[in-house]
């Protein structure tokens, strides 16, 4: 059920935002042993790389004593969110620089990005 949630996320986010966006034919299926992280990073760097527009994670599995807490640098101060089973986060993957916190348990994690479509300057 969580997945077919995120998998129709696109269409619902292009509706709401007004955006062409297009979506992969692929997404990552992350499992990560204990001891690791990622460093403060952005998904996509402003058209230098592949055109990430919005990053949509899944979670799906996790226990509070396990660590590895997603950590968002925003405008506001930094937020850091557990990472519960079933729990979804979309975020700007061009402009929230964000890390993963040390996990001390297998971290699992379904990451699907969405690209912005942008229109044909020609018409």
């Amino acid at each position: 059920h969580c997945i077919r949630s995120v998998l129709t996320l696109p269409r619902q986010l292009a509706e709401a935002l007004q955006l062409r966006l297009r979506v992969p034919q692929t997404v990552l299926l992350a499992s990560y042993p204990p001891g690791a992280y990622y460093r403060r990073h952005l998904d996509s760097y402003a058209g230098k790389d592949i055109p990430r527009y919005l990053t949509v994670l899944l979670y799906l599995g996790w226990a509070p004593q396990e660590g590895g807490q997603l950590r968002c640098h925003l405008p506001t101060g930094v937020r850091d969110i557990e990472p519960i089973p079933g729990r979804v986060v979309v975020f700007y993957s061009q402009e929230v620089e964000h890390e993963v916190l040390c996990s001390l348990g297998r971290r699992l994690a379904l990451t699907l990005w969405i690209w912005d479509v942008k229109p044909d300057l020609k018409g």
